[in-house]
This record gives C-alpha cells, sequence and structure tokens, in this order.
C-alpha cells in the first residue's frame, strides 16, 4: 500500500552531548575518548592471558593464534635498512637559488664562458643520392653524346668511354693495382677470409651474406674435376639452337601497344636498383653492386649510361661475355649432367635489366 507520505529523512544524534552525528561517526569527540567497548560473554572459551571469554571454540583458536604472532614479532631480531650506495640525484636549482657568484679562492678554476655553436647550414649538408661521387667527370662526357645523333661513330666512342669508366672504378677502388680481394675471372674459387677476426665477418656478410656463411661453416662448395673438352662437348650438344614455328605465335597491331620504355630511366629508379641489390658473384668486370653504389652515390652515371643504351637500340659487346661456372646438384659429381651451369654477367647489365624488369612489372603487376 502506498501511502503518499513525503521524502522521510533520518538524523543521528550523539547520547552523551545530543549533537548531530556526521560521517565518519568513529571521529566524533565523545567516542574518541571513551575506551572500546568489548561485551563480555562470560563462556567457557576463556583465553588465560587476558581472561577473554569467546562464544565459540573456533573464535579462541583465532585469538590465540594472533597470541603466538604477536610472540614471534616480539622475539625476532629487528632488521637494520643497509643504507643505499648510491648518491641521491642532485636537486635541480631553482630561479630562487641563483645569488650573487661566491668566492673563489683558485681563479684558475672559474670557467670560461660557454661556446656559442653555430647551426649548420642545411644548404651545405649533401645526402648520399647528392654528393658528386669520385667519377663525376664522366658526367660531361656522357651529357655531350646525348646531344649527338646516334650513329654507329658516335657508339664506338660512348662503348669506349664505358670501358674507360670500369677501368678508373677499378683503379679507385684498388689503387696502385692493389685488387686481390677481387676474384679474378680465371680463379676458380675467391681468396679465403680470417674468420677468426670479427670485424672482417662482420663486413663481409653486410656486403655478401651468403659468402659470409661459406667462409665461416670452412664450405668453400666442390670443384668439378671433369676434363674441359668432356664439358665443352656435353653443353655444346645441350645449348644447340632449336627450331620453333613463327606461325605459332600471333601478331599484334602496332598501334595497341603500349610503350613501356618510351620515356627514360630516372635516377630514382636506377637508385633504387641500386641500393636493393644484394651482393652476388662478380662477373668479368670483377665489380659488384657495393662498388657501384661507392664509385657512382646516386646513379648519376649509371642513369645516363642505361639511358644511351636505350637510344642507340644497342648493347655494348662486354655485357655478351659472362663467366661460366658450375654448381653440383648432388649424386655422382664424374657425371657432367649432375652439374648446372650459371653465367656471371657484369653488374652493370644486372643493374640494367632489373630497372627493365622493374619498368615492365609496373606496367603489367600480374
Amino acid at each position: 500500500m502506498y501511502h503518499h507520505l513525503p521524502h522521510i529523512s533520518s538524523r543521528l544524534r550523539c547520547g552523551l552531548c545530543n549533537s548531530e552525528l556526521t560521517k565518519p561517526i568513529k571521529k566524533h569527540l565523545c567516542f574518541l575518548s571513551l575506551d572500546p567497548y568489548i561485551p563480555n560473554t562470560c563462556s567457557q572459551w576463556r583465553c588465560e592471558p587476558c581472561e577473554m571469554s569467546f562464544p565459540s571454540e573456533l573464535s579462541l583458536r583465532n585469538h590465540l593464534a594472533g597470541h603466538k604472532r604477536k610472540q614471534l614479532r616480539d622475539a625476532a631480531p629487528k632488521l637494520s635498512i643497509p643504507v643505499s650506495s648510491q648518491r641521491k640525484r642532485a636537486r635541480k636549482m631553482s630561479a630562487t637559488d641563483i645569488g650573487e657568484p661566491s668566492v673563489v679562492a683558485d681563479q684558475h678554476a672559474i670557467l670560461a664562458p660557454p661556446v656559442v655553436q653555430k647551426p649548420l647550414a642545411l644548404d651545405n649538408v649533401v645526402s648520399e643520392e647528392e654528393s658528386p661521387g669520385p667519377l663525376s667527370h664522366f658526367l660531361e662526357v656522357f651529357d655531350d653524346l646525348f646531344r649527338d645523333h646516334p650513329s654507329q661513330e658516335s657508339f664506338a666512342v660512348f662503348e669506349q668511354h664505358c670501358l674507360e669508366f670500369a677501368h678508373e672504378a677499378i683503379a679507385h677502388l684498388f689503387p696502385e693495382g692493389n685488387d686481390r680481394r677481387m676474384p679474378s675471372s680465371s680463379s676458380s674459387s675467391p681468396p679465403t677470409l680470417k674468420t677468426d677476426i670479427l670485424a672482417t665477418c662482420q663486413k663481409l656478410y653486410r656486403r655478401n651474406r651468403r659468402r659470409a656463411v661459406r667462409e665461416i661453416l670452412g664450405n668453400a662448395g666442390d670443384k668439378c674435376k671433369i676434363p674441359l673438352l668432356s664439358l665443352h662437348t656435353f653443353f655444346s650438344e645441350s645449348w644447340e639452337g632449336g627450331t620453333s614455328d613463327p606461325h605459332l605465335y600471333s601478331s599484334t597491331i602496332a598501334g595497341d601497344r603500349v610503350e613501356v620504355f618510351d620515356s627514360e630511366l630516372s635516377e630514382k629508379e636506377v637508385w633504387t636498383a641500386l641500393k636493393k641489390a644484394e651482393n652476388t658473384a662478380p662477373g668479368p668486370d670483377r665489380l659488384i653492386y657495393h662498388h657501384l653504389r661507392l664509385v657512382d652515390p646516386g646513379a648519376k652515371l649509371l642513369t645516363r649510361i642505361f639511358n644511351l643504351y636505350l637510344r642507340f637500340r644497342k648493347v655494348p659487346s662486354s655485357w655478351k661475355s659472362s663467366t661460366t661456372i658450375l654448381i653440383p646438384k648432388g649424386g655422382d659429381p664424374a657425371e657432367v649432367s649432375n652439374w648446372r651451369p650459371i653465367a656471371l654477367s657484369n653488374t652493370s647489365y644486372k643493374t640494367f635489366m632489373k630497372c627493365l624488369a622493374s619498368r615492365t612489372h609496373t606496367f603489367n603487376p600480374g
């Protein structure tokens, strides 16, 4: 039943001083001056040390356990906290701590005024791509070839400049003819390194991870001991030119074709391909990707060389020669069929093909 009574509130008052009690009640002055009230149960479960009685045996056991814990705490030795060996951090000086300078006994102890460092001008900062490089004098040579009309004579001059560029790169990387670190085309295996030196292993791993693992594990690979005449006969027959029917391929209309290489290669394209390439065994030019990044930062020279190749629509004769090595496929090493030939081309040629493949992939991602 609902009686429609108004909201009723209750208030508590102290029985001693008749004042209104507010929360928390335990902090009232009358309660603080009184001793805690402990009801006297006068039951059979009595504690002998403090003469308190409890209504049950469980309550008495809990009470006795509290006595025992207090005795153990009192009997335990006092623990001394050792002083920390760490020095306290100096308090940061505020503005009020700074006053008049005190007198310094040793005049030599007075510090000199701080040196004002001039900010580095951003115009003077040269990145790796913007640095001219040691062979930057070839830039003007290749730019002049762009102005000439493409002909057989100009291509011969261009091919000669490319050979000079490769020779000067080797001379710059290995001065005084010290190119022992570069494996020659006639050597069967690269020179061994001292793998016990940590710095040497780290440097080699950054340049060629596969070779670093082989050097550390001492696994230089098996060498082919089959006579050269047998190898020449076998692979000459395997690589003999085949025949095909040209009518199997449907012709396309020239107007429907999209010219992927109408625009020239940019320095960004060539430099990206050069930076992403992982160092592998060099070809006849004995240069690896790391060497090209050193002599041509930003790929300014290589970009001009590649665009000239596209303009002349032909590649130099040096790119058509390669060094062929044999890698075992497994099985009997005396059988020629168990060896797989791999042709090592010039690194500049491989970089050029990477750029063309990237341009083709952009046109047809599938």
